[in-house]
């Protein structure tokens, strides 16, 4: 009856390490991802104005809105200004249209923990090292010695890294949103470099 009850006991025991070495193993692949997967949801475009310790990003972007202008505003002139000041305290305008205005927005982005830096811009070094090398090799196996070097090689340009993201920077951030149902959040996926500042 002891072994039975001893056997049982060292049974349970191994079953419990198992499955805490599993919880242990989940546990590391949750820190490594600390957000969960990303769906692509657009782009943004701007300079950069500030970047936060890697972790956050704020973007000068310029967006075309509708602004609404009435048609005694465009009306206007010397004589009309009289008009107009009589038409905005009776509310009665006749009407208007809307015409496209530049606004300038500063947007905060947080950034992804496995963020992809892109440099889409060449230097004159690079060129010269593109024309010095004339090699007779197979497109596949270029691309087979790219892929081996750079695993992100076809979203272009050359790999970079977050310490490299500087103000006055003009980026391109291709944004995606968490399918998290409780708090969903935006986060910059890929930063494309396409400028240095002034």
């Amino acid at each position: 009856m002891r072994i039975s009850i001893l056997l049982l006991f060292s049974l349970a025991l191994l079953l419990t390490s198992s499955v805490c070495g599993d919880d242990k193993d989940a546990v590391k692949k949750e820190k490594l991802s600390k957000i969960p997967p990303l769906t692509f949801v657009g782009s943004l475009e701007g300079e950069i104005v500030h970047v936060e310790g890697g972790d956050r990003l704020v973007l000068k972007t310029k967006e075309i809105v509708p602004q609404w202008v009435s048609n005694s505003a465009a009306q206007a002139g010397a004589a009309g200004r009289v008009n107009n000041l009589v038409n905005l305290r009776s509310n009665t305008g006749g009407g208007g249209t809307f015409v496209p205005k530049e606004q300038i927005k500063d947007i905060p982005l947080n950034l992804s923990p496995d963020l992809k830096v892109r440099i889409m811009y060449t230097t004159a070094s690079d060129n010269k090292k593109d024309t010095n090398t004339k090699s007779k090799k197979s497109k596949a196996t270029k691309e087979k010695e790219l892929a081996e070097k750079d695993p992100d090689y076809k979203l272009g340009g050359s790999a970079g890294t977050k310490s490299q993201l500087a103000k006055g920077q003009w980026v391109r951030v291709a944004v995606g949103r968490n399918n998290d149902l409780v708090n969903p959040q935006i986060y910059g996926m890929v930063v494309f470099v396409i400028r240095e500042g002034k």
